[in-house]
C-alpha cells in the first residue's frame, strides 16, 4: 500500500468554544450599553421630574400665600 491509502482523512471539527467566547463577549457588551443608556435615562428622567416638582410648588406655595393675605 502506498502512503496516500494509509493516511487517515481528520475531520474538521468547527470551534464551537470561539463562538460561544465571541457569544459571550458580544452578550456582556450589549447588556451593558444597554444598563448604562437605561441609566443615564432614567437619570435624566429623575433631574426633570425634581425639577419640575420644584417649579411648581414655588408658584403653588405663592398662590396660596397670595390667598392667605386675602382671609
Amino acid at each position: 500500500m502506498t502512503d496516500i491509502k494509509k493516511r487517515k482523512i481528520k475531520r474538521v471539527i468547527f470551534p464551537i468554544g470561539v463562538f460561544f467566547a465571541l457569544f459571550l463577549i458580544i452578550s456582556v457588551i450589549g447588556i451593558a450599553g444597554a444598563a448604562s443608556y437605561t441609566y443615564k435615562l432614567c437619570k435624566k428622567n429623575i433631574t426633570d421630574i425634581v425639577s419640575y416638582t420644584t417649579n411648581y410648588s414655588e408658584t403653588m406655595a405663592k398662590a396660596f400665600a397670595g390667598i392667605a393675605e386675602f382671609s
